[in-house]
Order: structure tokens, then sequence, then C-alpha cells
């Protein structure tokens, strides 16, 4: 994941005093297909504890939400705002520890 790029436009900084701790807004349908999944990931393990990203995508989340509690128990949470059927919005917090 260390290949992921730096800057990318679907994921938008916030300020540090943005609502709740979310510091990155990320619409999944605006990054390239063939680096979106790094990309959300490599966001998501960049938090620092209490920051979050608000995640925007066209489906139901489930396969990330198992990953993350597969692969990072304990350190981070999941919020859902939207749960369809045209988009679906989640922050994922991290909670604990900090992985990257």
């Amino acid at each position: 994941m260390s290949d992921r790029p730096v800057s990318n436009p679907a994921v938008a900084a916030e300020p540090p005093t943005a609502a709740r701790g979310v510091v990155r807004e990320i619409r999944a349908s605006d990054i390239d297909v063939s680096i979106r999944h790094q990309t959300i990931l490599g966001a998501i393990e960049a938090l620092g504890q209490g920051e979050a990203v608000r995640l925007h995508v066209d489906h139901e989340p489930k396969p990330l939400y198992y990953m993350l509690q597969a692969e990072h128990p304990g350190q981070v949470s999941w919020e859902p705002e939207e749960s369809g059927p045209s988009e679906w919005v989640v922050v994922v917090r991290r909670i604990a520890g900090h992985a990257g």
C-alpha cells in the first residue's frame, strides 16, 4: 500500500476542526477503480487517534467492515450515516492505535 498516490482529488482534506473529527471525505465513485481499494484503505490506515474518514459508496460496504474488523480489531469504529438504496455513507474512526 505504500505505492498509493499521495494526492487524489477524490480524497479531500478538511480543516482539523471539522465536525466530529472527520478529516477526509471520500467518494469512491470519484476514484479510478484501479486504485480505489488501496486509496480508501490507505486513508483509513493513515488516521490518527480520534480522526475519521467519511466514505460515500454506491453499494453496502460490508466487505470493508469485515476486513477492518479482522485486520484492525478494536482500532476503528464503524458509524453508518446513510444506508442506501443509492448511496451508503459510513464514518470510519480510529479509536485506538495507529497503523500509519
